[in-house]
């Protein structure tokens, strides 16, 4: 019994890690915070159960949450989701790099037909948020 009982806490610790690691990108200390634990408490468990934080550090899913966060900023001063994907689409020919994005004044200005064909998705769900 006693055994059982182990194995359950193993396989609820590994799973609430890996929930955590993938919210947090694979940022450990942010992982530990999530979690309530002391930083080096997750990194003994990491190497317990030989879970490799970098795994989870993708470069699309930082990107994704990015876009994802500067899109509600963009809706919540009253832009549309057409005009956003047109000022991003301006945006990555600019030649200067962004450090913080900042939604324009002039954000209700923005086209809402260039990019009205294009579907927004909840990528998680599968569906979509925006026709």
């Amino acid at each position: 019994m006693q055994q059982r009982l182990q194995d359950a806490v193993r396989n609820l610790e590994i799973e609430m890690i890996d929930d955590a690691l993938r919210q947090e990108l694979g940022n450990v200390a942010a992982t530990a915070r999530r979690l309530g634990l002391h930083i080096t408490s997750l990194l003994r468990k990491l190497n317990r159960y030989k879970i490799v934080p970098s795994d989870y550090s993708d470069v699309g899913a930082c990107l994704f949450a990015a876009l994802t966060g500067n899109l509600k900023k963009w809706i919540a001063a009253g832009g549309t989701p057409e005009g956003f994907a047109a000022y991003m689409d301006s945006a990555w020919e600019s030649p200067e790099p962004v450090a913080e994005f900042e939604v324009p004044a002039n954000v209700k200005d923005y086209p809402t037909a260039a990019a009205a064909t294009l579907p927004i998705r909840n990528l998680e769900k599968d569906e979509e948020i925006v026709k």
